[in-house]
């Protein structure tokens, strides 16, 4: 799962999820910037298709899958007609390169193009809706280089991101961090074998 970076479609051995807390922070902007209408019931096809799974104890069904794409696909139009593509005037010497596009436009044509990754989490239930939880998962260490003045060795950086995942892990698996770490100085880590 990532966001729209070209350079990770070049991994072509697994399956591309978008995330679609990024999507959902461009379509924020465009909806304060531009004033369209489209990405508000954008925003609003995503989030309601997030509150249904998370609502259901099954998968969802066929039915209400095609209903959400069928919503998707009605914005997308909408988002199109409110973003024409200008026609240039074929008098005069022709630019080289692409025509110049909006925000917007370039927005929506990924989201046309890369429709299946974006919804791939209501088809595949392993696949959440964004990937914040990983993002957040490495910030500890990010601000430890930033803020706190970074580490002094590379073996003190791979100490703390060892002991952050280990209570990062704890914390996904409902153990408190206390009992996690006590059983990590105890010498029967929960998650790993002692190095």
């Amino acid at each position: 799962m990532h966001d729209f970076w070209k350079s990770y479609f070049a991994y072509i051995n697994c399956n591309h999820a978008m995330c679609n807390a990024h999507l959902l922070r461009e379509l924020n902007g465009i909806e304060e910037n531009d004033k369209q209408v489209w990405p508000t019931q954008m925003k609003a096809v995503l989030l309601d298709a997030k509150k249904l799974l998370e609502t259901k104890e099954s998968p969802l069904s066929p039915d209400e899958i095609a209903s959400l794409e069928a919503r998707y696909d009605q914005v997308l139009l909408l988002g199109n007609s409110e973003n024409p593509i200008k026609q240039t005037a074929s008098t005069g010497p022709k630019k080289q390169g692409r025509v110049a596009k909006s925000k917007a436009s370039n927005l929506l044509e990924r989201m046309s193009r890369y429709k299946e990754n974006i919804l791939l989490f209501l088809h595949i239930s392993e696949v959440p809706f964004d990937n914040n939880l990983a993002e957040r998962d490495i910030r500890m260490s990010k601000t430890q280089q930033k803020v706190s003045g970074g580490f002094r060795s590379k073996d003190g950086c791979d100490a703390f991101d060892m002991h952050r995942s280990y209570i990062a892990t704890a914390i996904k698996h409902g153990i408190s961090v206390f009992d996690a770490s006590f059983a990590l100085t105890s010498g029967q880590p929960l998650f790993t074998k002692p190095l």
